[in-house]
């Protein structure tokens, strides 16, 4: 499982790199490799952060030396980096409400990160190195993110295209205008799709005027 989870980093990283030169289909590379890591966490901790092997999962014997509070801290570390990837993958492709869910993950990455730093100090145990690792990667991922504003990104990924730009930033300061926003939208389509897509989303768009 933890090939599985390098793998799926190595894709998000690259396909991220890949989105920022508009290479297609990028953006549904990094919904499919945070997505699935996000699923792997939130539903795989208890096994990853035990070193449990997927084929062991219905064995009883396999949690007999593992503590109930053991399994309740693997769960808990579990959904709090699945909420961190969440919102990071949010951020990426810039959904709404990216910002507020990986603040929500970097609050409880704090938590969880000072009750686990105690109790490795006081218990030298690869357990919970397991799990600090894999707060301080993702959770200072996140923070990064964080930090950097949307506009920010927006500005360095669209840098050659200073007309998307001006009406993304005037969107941000008028999001109640809908007509900046359609014009946001159009724009986005017109950099981000070829010219026969272009045209058939516009064809799309005077119909749907029509009606």
């Amino acid at each position: 499982m933890k090939k599985l989870e390098i793998i799926l980093g190595i894709i998000a990283t690259t396909a991220f790199i890949m989105n920022l030169f508009f290479v297609p289909g990028s953006s549904l590379l990094i919904l499919l490799s945070l997505g699935t890591l996000t699923i792997l966490y939130y539903a795989f901790s208890l096994l990853l952060f035990n070193k449990i092997d997927l084929n062991q999962i219905g064995n009883r014997y396999t949690y007999q030396g593992i503590s109930k509070l053991r399994i309740i801290g693997s769960i808990a570390a579990g959904i709090v980096l699945s909420t961190t990837y969440a919102g990071i993958m949010f951020k990426l492709i810039h959904y709404p409400g990216a910002t507020i869910v990986l603040n929500i993950g970097l609050i409880t990455n704090l938590v969880v990160f000072i009750v686990i730093l105690i109790k490795h100090l006081r218990i030298n145990d690869n357990y919970y190195l397991r799990i600090l690792k894999r707060i301080m990667i993702i959770g200072g991922i996140g923070l990064m993110l964080v930090s950097i504003s949307e506009l920010t990104i927006v500005k360095f990924k669209f840098r050659n295209y200073p007309e998307y730009i001006n009406i993304y930033e005037a969107h941000i300061n008028d999001p109640q205008n809908e007509e900046l926003r359609i014009k946001k939208e159009i724009e986005f389509y017109r950099i981000t799709m070829s010219e026969e897509e272009f045209k058939t989303y516009m064809d799309y768009r005077q119909n749907q005027l029509k009606e």
